[in-house]
């Protein structure tokens, strides 16, 4: 790497970036857990995953700070689609292993 793409990288990525995805990775795992038992409810969280999409693509768009909390949020939010994939992968595991009840 260069030092013109190092400069280009730090630009694009730091620390305000990586609280941003550590907050989003927070609030919608933890959303997960409490809608597993109601697959339900996660219809309700829908509006609020789509409203900070739309926050986190407005914020990339500016440059500086704001470019890198809204790369953070977006790298967050993969994690709320995948968060019910996992949870419900770990149990059927647990369910199959025979510690869990289905």
């Amino acid at each position: 790497m260069t030092a013109s793409t190092e400069q280009r990288s730090a630009q694009r990525y730091g620390a305000a970036g990586f609280l941003a995805a550590g907050l989003n990775v927070l609030l919608g795992n933890l959303a997960a857990w409490f809608a597993v038992p109601y697959f339900l409810l996660y219809l309700l969280f829908v509006p609020v995953i789509v409203v900070d999409l739309a926050v986190a693509a407005a914020l990339v768009r500016r440059g500086g700070r704001s470019g890198q909390i809204g790369r953070g949020m977006l790298i967050g939010l993969i994690s709320v689609p995948l968060a019910p994939a996992a949870i419900a992968a770990g149990y059927a595991i647990a369910a199959v292993a025979g510690l869990a009840s289905a």
